[in-house]
């Protein structure tokens, strides 16, 4: 603080106090109570003020306060002590007490309103006040965090209130989902913005910061990410229009801004170099002394500087309560006399006068003791000891400084909220109907609902509580929503966007959108609402108009538009009838008028800049208004009186305004904020939400917002509309349309002026008086020129758009728009409508063209395409068979010929310069042009003589011109107005003025002259077209007049002269990305014709013709397929190759053969197909670059393209892809068209780099240069020794004759966007080599060059051709199968050509996981984005959705081809499911413990499902196939194991894991043990799968499908497939893969199961029901199996013979182990037929085999009797399981841990491994019978070339015992195992206890079930020789007597898996499913 010592304070300026630390403060601050001064020195020594106690009551602060404020329930007191001890009556039943223990009362309807009206903020606690639904569109109350759930499109903002702290705690509620993470902070706890890592959408702009902010923010002047980022590296701004000034940043501003003193340029450089000496600022303004800046006369003395040098805060007059001393300076009243010079010149103390001139106090009294010193109210002692009078509160001090006079509280502003009563001393408030007066008895709260607030954030409409700042959104996804208002009781809401340029509505929810207005606007941007009269009301500051209709749109009228220039903001008054708008034009300015548009006027015109928002007080009858450039916010009456500011700083750029209650709430655009204040004083300024998108318009919703009040139209009888005034209404027409009556209106306009104006074509009317312009009803006009009518029945209005090249035409009424011509045309810039035959007539000055069509469009003609240039306008004269035109080129002039085109000549060619419009005096022949070179207006008659000027003053640019009968109409484009004058060009006058942009003007009359029409009988007999021709005598009716038939373009007329042909024999065709065009070479014109295909094109590239079948074929890479149409039926296209194109540049149509090729830029490929897109094959992939062109000569065999890529060059193969060969490679830089020339048999290509076209011969010798600077040709086509070629630069069509290379010319001009161009003659020749019969071909028969038939035959892609050369199948034997998200591809593995084909699956948006069912050919695939699992054919067709309820991310897919189930992982809810092929029978099977499920995989004859999980704990589980059994295999060494494959021949499982310590693939058992590392590194594998010993994966980092072999070298891998995007799941397909069967085996009955049978390990399954879809309502119903309805579900067989001992019920499924019968159970898809005949012979060989078995086991039974000691085995609870799935007969083997007594003299044998050589399952009855006899044999974990016993390959070097055993025992019970006696294990046939320890050594390996197979140090779990040899001991001591010579035998780890209700089972089922539940006991039976 040493910095602050002996600091010498300075010297407070003049009516400051200076407090002790030297802070000054107001002087009137000093004694008021309030430390201001932070250290109290302004409260000391304050004198003790007397209250009055018949109306005072002294606060214990000292202060005097009234006593009817004394517990009013607010803090008057500045210590609150007039507050407590307050005993307040005991709330009424109406009213809720408030729980600060005051006693506080508020009324009920005020209890969770979402506003604070208890101090305590009790009647809001959160506990009690739920969250209701809403009601009327109003926004919810608070929320109940402990009830509150969020939506599942909504984020829940976690709350932290608690207790009574709500008040300004913070609570749970919900915001849309968008609103997370955008860099807003929309939960009050900032929830939603943190841990936000996610990227910018493509709609956003990451600032420097990482903050996302919203595209449209960038650049756009304003530092949106708060570093500045946004507003850098922006690029130039356009240029300003007129009346703008460009700022040096770019951004433009009102000329008018420039030199006012204000920056309103954010770099200032509007305020740079300005002389400001001169400024006059106005009367109502302030000129500051220095700068000579003019401010507002209301910012004078406003206590803030407004002037740089405080001018404006000088000599400022004294604020009530202060005097004035004679220097100027003021002070505290209370500071006068008191002894102390104040006033620097003394004037406060002078002895002669008392302050005001009365005397002062001590005159006549000496004390306040003395008679109360003189003074009325209270005297008290000053700090001076002198004496002063007080007066009580409610009273001033009057002029005699001893009377107290009453204070009329209601003159100042805001005292009551509404209604105002004086009294003597005091006042009183009151409320207006549907308020309430607030506790404080001075405000006024609204009753009902929570207001809201609705604003416009031009992208969205989003509603708002104001305390709450909860943002909702209402409507989404807008263009750019501006003005806002609504209709409360209709439940509607109102919008205008400027993009649309469309008012828009839909009920207050959002629901029900439509359109109101859609025509007629340029700028919308006002709404307003008339609720009483339900009309609606906007203004439009493009149209420089306000309008009404009613809520439909109906009835639209003008009724404010002279005068008017931006409109903006719009408010009415219905209860009043007035209207309110802002207008920010070149004057802008504030008016009023009647709602029906009368008596306008001006309420504010001075000190208006920029007008935006406009509101009013309907309590107070005050309009608020905000102004963008005087940062203010005012009020005023009704009439602009007591004008005065609110708001006026902190105000960037205020646009929307409303009010409610006591609150103005407003949005600024520059701090994109909503903000409020109070809209008396402007204090307590508040931002409610910030950081919006861009905040417009916005309105409180409230019932009060509109009140009641009387419908004045209630009794009106308008016919259209009634709009109110003042205590009436007027009755009135939609615009243009007479008044009949006071009520009714016209049905018709008869006569009217149209006119076009770019955007626009309007109508004034001239029937009614007015006069006002009407926009008609039209859509999508840019540039809108000439125009024409047509009266006949509906009536037609015609137009033309040079900016769109279209000709439209529509009703009057604007009803059945439609575009009659929208192809070939360049600028048509004349129409005229011929009214006699019904044609139409237009000029193109584009492509130098006049054509006619019929009315429709159609058969459409050329007519002139000579010498022309520049074509306008253009009139008809039926009459004499006229049509006249004006040209504007180099050569102007003004020509006629007959309407046929014929007897063209020139009547007008001197003294003109830029002749625009033209039209005719039908009555007097005369013709009228107006020039804008010569500024005149000129006429002439019909042969060009008698020519007169008519108007020659003051035309600046001239441009349409039409008359009536006496008078010419004129546009002009300079003046922007529409002027009229008489014939002789007197009595001129203006129609409309400041209407820019104007075009085209026409005058409508009911009729036009009638002449004879000859086409109208039988069309003249003409096939199409027929046309008047020229007869300047107008004589002869209907057969004598002259005509001549025309034939649609590029058709040529027949012989007769009467008849079309229809076809074209030549012609070129031009693809244009967006169409198709042809040229026709049969006629002398080169006129293209827009091909009207049925069908959306979005770039197409090249095009092909069949001149046999007349089909156009085409290649779109946007759609990226090949389409083909007929040329004689264009309205049908049909699709022929649509998958596994990516870019096809160029296609070829072989017609001898019937072949389609095409090149592939995208895949580097050439392809072919059959015409319809059948059998395609890739012809050549390799060693392509960029191919692009392409042409055939059948006739040689060969096909030509060209390669633009790295290396580029043009090549020449066979038509089937042999003697491929490269015939020039030299000087090519872009070669991109290329051509034959069948005459000459030269190859013809162009450069677009080296600007050549050059030939050669067709093995690429004797090259030359044909034409050279040709700057960038395309294509190329030749025909008849003509080249043709397009050329990108030009834009033209160029020709030249190959046998004169001097003669070029240009067949069509300017014609954008050419791509592939053909040349078409439909004359074929040529002999198919393939014959008749495809030359004995299945498939492809293809022109061979090489073959000694000329033909070859081929497969389509990945099919390799039989050995009789001629045949293929349709699909490869063995293929992968493959997904890139949007496509599933095949890659064959028996072709020599490693190509991938993509299937046609259409509507693939991200397909992850597919597996595939071989025997069906079934393919099923997930699609995560449409969270669906589809299933198609195997070859791609038939593709349908299966499952789509209840999906979110299903990674993972297996088929159970025995079963006919399959099942999927889903990552979103962690589940596992399964289902029938169909979808149906859906049901969950594992829903714990899982957290990122990925790759699946089942395992059918073992009844078991494997998959990986890669979430927080990464994991390879197993289960049996209906969830249970489940044990973890692999646990360690493990992070991102995606793919996941079965090997079925070794018992193995392959993975692969992704994450970068690992990257690799890996393999182990079916028990988790023999894990080895089989390739590495693997970038980032995906999927993997295998077939025949060799793994195929993909890589995601690669973008690869790589492979290897077995052995599985490290390091070593070969490539399938590369450059693949976005590669995922891939499968093997192969029947070899799908063999195994199982219990469940559709073919065998499916176990007998109505709904679900699922495999419970390799014996045992479960038949079980789906889960409900609801699970609360719609469980399913199980019935006994003795019950015939399918529809039910039952957990029993059906028609199943059933061993009651077999089976386990558990729950809503039964487990039944092998106990069905196979006489039972027959194959479900034969016929009855044939299960009779195979039951019969079934039976009879089960009898032989039965005789034979008897005698044979009868033989044996008595040998072993001799021999052995029958055996029993002890009863156990446990379940009865069947250990050998090959068997299905009953079982009469040793049931193991059952309780029946059998004989354990039958051995089981497991074998569910295909040994080599050995096909599974192909044991005969003898064999199976022989094997029960025999021993069990494991062979599951052995691979190829292995001998039992023999090591595994996978073994690795570590010790036998380390090694995972198939008999796991629990730690826990490793006693009880060692304590099993021999008759609990059984028996075995053992010599030699040696034997036992050797086989054992083999086979038995003991671990604990806790055992983790990835731990690369097992000693702490496996089993040591020592342990191992206990678990032995009481067997070897059994058994030690044993001689019996026998093979040790050893039950698997899976013939044991399924000892299902075991007491340990049951215990352990569910518990902890790392145990293996079923696979813990192992017998060995013995002697």
């Amino acid at each position: 603080m040493s910095d602050e010592s002996d600091c010498i304070m300075p010297s407070c300026p003049p009516n400051f106090y200076r407090c002790e630390n030297g802070k000054c403060i107001k002087s009137e601050w000093q004694c008021d109570g309030e430390n201001d001064c932070t250290d109290d020195s302004d409260e000391e020594s304050c004198p003790t003020v007397e209250c009055d106690e018949t109306v005072d009551k002294r606060c214990d602060s000292g202060e005097c306060i009234l006593k009817r404020w004394w517990c009013d329930g607010e803090e008057d007191c500045s210590d609150g002590s007039d507050e407590k001890e307050c005993h307040r009556e005991p709330c009424t039943s109406t009213h809720y007490n408030c729980t600060d223990g005051e006693g506080e009362c508020v009324p009920l309807s005020w209890t969770c309103d979402g506003e604070f009206d208890c101090k305590d903020g009790s009647d809001e606690d959160p506990r009690f006040c739920s969250r209701p639904e809403e009601t009327d569109g109003l926004v919810d109350s608070i929320p109940d965090p402990s009830n509150l759930t969020c939506k599942e499109e909504e984020f829940s903002c976690e709350g932290k209130g608690s207790g009574n702290d709500f008040a300004g705690g913070e609570f749970d509620f919900c915001i849309p989902l968008d609103y997370v993470c955008d860099g807003e902070l929309d939960c009050g706890s900032g929830l939603d913005e943190s841990n936000c890592t996610k990227p910018c959408t493509p709609e956003q702009f990451r600032c420097e910061s990482g903050q996302c902010i919203s595209l449209n923010d960038h650049c756009d002047g304003y530092d949106d990410c708060g570093d500045g980022s946004d507003e850098t590296q922006c690029p130039e701004s356009e240029a300003c229009i007129d009346g703008e000034f460009q700022c040096e940043n770019g951004f433009c501003i009102s000329r008018r801004w420039r030199c006012d003193g204000d920056s309103d340029c954010k770099d200032g450089s509007d305020e740079d170099g300005c002389d400001q000496k001169d400024t006059t600022c106005g009367s109502d303004q302030f000129k500051c002394h220095e700068s000579g800046r003019c401010i507002r006369s209301s910012w004078r003395c406003d206590g803030e500087k407004d002037c740089d040098d405080r001018s404006d805060e000088e000599d400022c007059p004294c604020s009530s309560g202060q005097y004035h001393c004679h220097s100027g300076q003021c002070i505290a009243i209370g500071k006068v006399c008191d002894g102390i010079f104040d006033c620097v010149d003394g004037s406060d103390e002078r002895p002669q006068r008392s302050c005001n001139g009365t005397l002062v106090v001590g005159s006549n009294y000496t004390s306040c003791s003395d008679h109360n010193g003189g003074c009325e109210h209270s005297c008290r002692k000053t700090s001076s000891g002198r004496f002063e009078c007080v007066c009580s509160a409610g009273f001033q001090i009057a002029s005699d400084m001893r009377s107290c006079i009453d204070i009329d509280e209601c003159k100042v502003e805001g005292s009551c909220s509404q209604t105002c009563n004086n009294s003597f001393g005091s006042f009183t408030c009151s409320c207006l109907t549907g308020y309430t007066l607030r506790l404080d008895q001075r405000t006024c709260k609204a009753t009902g609902p929570e207001p809201a607030l609705l604003f416009t954030n031009r992208i969205d409409i989003r509603k708002m509580v104001p305390d709450k700042s909860e943002l909702k959104p209402i409507l989404r996804d807008l263009k750019n929503a501006i003005g806002l208002d609504y209709h409360i009781e209709h439940g509607l809401m109102f919008w205008s966007d400027v993009t649309l340029d469309s008012i828009m509505r839909s009920n207050v929810n959002g629901s029900e959108v439509k359109e109101v207005i859609s025509s007629g606007l340029e700028s919308p941007g006002g709404v307003a609402v008339d609720w009483i009269h339900d009309l609606l009301y906007w203004t439009d500051s493009g149209t420089s108009r306000i309008e009404v209709a009613d809520l439909e749109g109906r009835n639209r009228k003008v009724i404010i538009w002279d005068n008017l220039q931006k409109p903006r903001a719009l408010a009415l008054h219905p209860l009043q009838g007035l209207m309110f708008w802002t207008d920010w034009g070149e004057a802008p300015c504030l008016e009023s008028a009647f709602m029906d548009g009368s008596q306008r006027r001006a309420v504010a015109s001075r000190n208006v800049y920029w007008p935006n928002g406009l509101a009013i007080d309907y309590t107070r009858n005050h309009l608020y208004w905000s102004d963008a450039k005087y940062h203010i916010i005012e009020t005023a009456n009704l009439d602009g009186g007591d004008r005065r500011a609110v708001v006026s700083r902190g105000l960037p750029h205020p646009f929307g305004i409303t009010i409610f209650e006591d609150k103005v709430y407003w949005t600024d655009w520059r701090t994109k904020s909503v903000n409020s204040a109070n809209k008396f004083t402007g204090s307590g300024v508040k931002t409610i939400k910030r950081r919006l998108h861009f905040p417009m318009d916005i309105q409180t919703y409230h019932p009060l917002r509109q009140p009641t009040g009387p419908n004045l139209c209630a009794d009106a009888k308008c016919s259209h509309l009634c709009l109110p005034k003042p205590n009436g209404f007027t009755c009135a027409c939609p615009t243009g349309y007479r008044s009949v009556n006071d009520t009714h209106c016209a049905e018709n306009i008869e006569r009217f002026l149209f006119f076009t104006r770019q955007s626009d074509i309007r109508r004034i009317s001239f029937d009614e008086q007015a006069m006002a312009d009407t926009i008609l009803p039209l859509e999508n006009l840019k540039n809108a020129v000439a125009l024409d009518w047509h009266s006949g029945h509906p009536g037609h209005i015609y137009w033309s758009d040079v900016g769109l090249d279209t000709i439209s035409r529509s009703e009057w009424d604007g009803k059945n728009q439609q575009v009659l011509v929208s192809s070939s045309l360049d600028s048509p810039a004349g129409l005229a409508v011929d009214w006699i035959t019904n044609k139409i007539y237009w000029t193109d000055s584009g492509i130098n063209r006049i054509e006619v069509a019929l009315l429709d469009g159609s058969m459409r003609s050329v007519l002139v395409w000579t010498e022309l240039d520049r074509p306008r306008a253009i009139i008809v004269y039926p009459k004499q068979g006229f049509m006249i035109w004006t040209d504007w080129g180099k050569v102007p002039k003004i020509e006629r010929a007959g309407m046929d085109g014929k007897d063209r000549q020139v009547i007008v060619s001197t003294g003109l310069t830029w002749p625009n419009g033209v039209t005719m005096d039908y009555s007097a022949e005369r013709i009228y042009w107006t020039d804008a070179g010569t500024h005149m207006i000129e006429s002439c008659d019909l042969n060009g003589s008698a020519r007169h000027v008519i108007v020659d003053s003051n035309l600046p640019h001239p441009f349409g011109i039409t008359m009536d009968d006496s008078n010419i109409y004129w546009t002009d484009w300079r003046t922007k107005t529409i002027s009229a004058a008489d014939k002789s060009g007197e009595n001129r006058r203006v129609i409309r003025k400041d209407l820019l942009y104007l075009m085209d003007v026409r005058f409508h009359r009911v009729t036009r002259p009638i002449s004879p029409n000859p086409c109208s009988i039988r069309n003249g007999d003409c096939s199409h077209l027929c046309l008047l021709s020229e007869n300047p005598t107008a004589v002869g009716d209907v057969y004598s007049t002259p005509y001549s038939c025309a034939c649609p373009t590029g058709f040529t007329l027949g012989p007769e002269g009467k008849q079309c042909n229809t076809e074209m024999n030549k012609f070129l065709a031009i693809a244009r990305r967006s169409d198709i065009r042809v040229i026709s070479l049969d006629v002398p014109y080169s006129a293209d014709v827009k091909l009207s295909i049925d069908g959306y094109m979005t770039n197409v590239v090249d095009i092909a013709i069949d001149p046999i079948e007349g089909h156009l074929y085409w290649s779109d890479i946007g759609s990226t397929n090949i389409t083909y149409t007929s040329l004689a039926n264009l309205e049908k296209s049909e699709t022929v190759i649509s998958f596994g194109l990516e870019t096809v540049d160029g296609i070829a149509v072989d017609p001898v053969g019937r072949k389609l090729y095409w090149t592939d830029d995208g895949r580097n490929m050439i392809s072919v197909s059959t015409l319809d897109g059948h059998f395609q094959r890739v012809l050549i992939n390799e060693k392509l670059d960029a191919p692009r062109a392409i042409a055939l000569h059948y006739k040689k065999g060969y096909m030509y393209w060209t390669d633009w890529g790295t290396t580029p060059k043009i090549e020449a193969a066979g038509m089937d892809g042999s003697d491929r060969s490269v015939i020039v490679a030299t000087d090519l830089v872009w070669p991109n068209g290329i051509t034959i020339d069948f005459e000459q048999d030269w190859i013809i290509w162009g450069d677009a780099q080296s600007e050549k076209l050059e030939r050669a011969d067709l093995d690429g010798k004797n090259r030359r240069v044909i034409y050279s600077s040709v700057p960038h040709p395309y294509s190329l086509a030749c025909m008849d020794g003509m080249l043709y070629w397009n050329d990108w630069q030009t834009r033209n069509i160029h020709r030249i004759n190959l046998r004169n290379l001097t003669d070029v010319s240009i067949v069509r001009e300017n014609m954008p966007s050419m791509m592939g161009m053909k040349a078409v003659s439909l004359q074929v020749q040529g002999h198919n080599r393939c014959g008749s019969d495809n030359g004995g071909c299945s498939h492809l028969c293809l022109r061979s060059p090489v073959s000694k038939t000329g033909y070859t035959c081929a497969c389509p892609t990945g099919v390799r051709l039989h050995d009789d050369g001629k045949t293929c199948t349709d699909l490869p034997n063995e293929y992968l199968l493959f997904t890139s998200r949007t496509a599933i591809r095949r890659v064959s593995l028996e072709a020599d050509q490693k190509t991938d084909t993509e299937l046609p699956i259409s509507d693939l948006r991200n397909t992850i996981a597919l597996d595939y069912h071989y025997r069906k050919q079934l393919l099923f695939f997930t699609d995560v984005y449409l969270n669906v699992i589809k299933r198609s054919n195997l070859d791609g067709t038939g593709a349908m959705t299966i499952v789509s309820r209840d999906l979110k991310t299903m990674d993972g897919i297996a088929v159970d081809w025995s079963a006919n189930n399959f099942y999927w992982t889903d990552a979103g809810p962690n589940t596992i499911s399964v289902a029938r092929l169909d979808g149906s029978s859906r049901k969950v099977i594992i829903n714990a413990m899982l957290d990122e499920p990925r790759a699946l995989c089942v395992h059918p004859s073992r009844g078991a499902i494997f998959w990986t999980d890669w979430g927080g704990k990464a994991r390879i589980e197993k289960a049996f196939m209906d969830g249970s059994g489940r044990k973890i295999l692999v646990r360690k060494n493990l992070q991102w194991p995606n793919g996941l494959t079965i090997d079925y021949v070794n018992s193995r499982i392959f993975w692969v894991d992704a994450h970068h310590m690992y990257n690799r693939i890996e393999t182990c058992d079916f028990n988790g043990r023999n894990r080895k590392i089989v390739v590495s590194p693997v970038p980032h594998g995906f999927s993997i799968t295998n077939l025949n010993g060799v793994l195929y994966w993909t890589d995601w980092h690669t973008k690869k499908i790589h492979s290897s072999a077995y052995p599985y070298e490290l390091g070593k891998s070969k490539i399938i497939l590369s450059s693949v995007e976005s590669l995922m799941d891939i499968k093997a397909v192969s029947a070899s893969r799908q063999t195994d069967t199982s219990l469940c085996d559709v073919t065998t009955g499916y176990g007998g199961c109505t709904h679900l049978c699922l495999m419970k390990g390799p014996s045992n399954y479960v038949c079980t029901c789906p889960d409900p879809e609801n699970p609360a309502t719609d469980m399913p119903v199980l019935k006994e199996h003795s019950e015939p309805e399918a529809r039910n579900c039952s957990i029993y067989p059906i028609a199943t013979s059933i061993n009651p001992t077999t089976i386990l019920a558990h729950g809503n499924s039964t487990v039944f182990i092998n106990s069905i019968s196979p006489d039972a159970i027959g194959d479900a898809s034969d016929t009855n037929q044939f299960i009779f005949h195979v039951l019969a012979v079934f039976l009879a060989t089960a009898f032989i085999v039965f005789v034979i078995f008897a005698g044979f086991g009868f033989i044996m039974w008595r040998k072993l009797k001799r021999k052995r000691k029958r055996s029993t085995v002890p009863a156990d609870n446990g379940a009865v399981s069947f250990r050998n799935f090959t068997y299905s007969g009953t079982s009469h083997s040793t049931l193991l841990l059952s309780g029946s007594n059998t004989s354990s003299s039958t051995r089981l044998t497991h074998t569910p491994s295909i040994w080599p050589g050995v096909e599974p399952h192909g044991d005969s009855p003898d064999q199976k019978s022989l094997i029960e006899a025999q021993t069990i044999t494991r062979t599951d974990d052995f691979f190829p070339g292995s001998e039992e016993c023999d090591e595994d390959p996978y073994y690795e070097t570590i010790p036998p015992y380390s090694q995972m055993s198939t008999l796991e025992v629990p730690e826990d019970e490793s006693d009880d195992v060692a304590d099993i006696t021999s008759d609990e294990l059984g028996v075995a046939d053992i010599t030699h206890p040696a034997q036992v320890q050797e086989c054992v050594s083999h086979h038995i390996n003991v671990s604990h079930s806790t055992y983790d197979s990835d731990s690369e140090d097992s000693s702490a779990n496996q089993v040591t020789p020592e342990s191992k040899h206990r678990l032995l001991r009481p067997l070897v001591d059994k058994q030690a007597k044993v001689s019996v010579t026998t093979t040790c035998t050893v039950l698997s780890e899976d013939s044991l898996s399924n000892a299902v209700g075991s007491p340990r089972l049951d215990a352990e089922e569910g518990s902890n499913y790392d145990k293996v539940d079923s696979e813990t006991e192992s017998m060995i039976t013995s002697p």
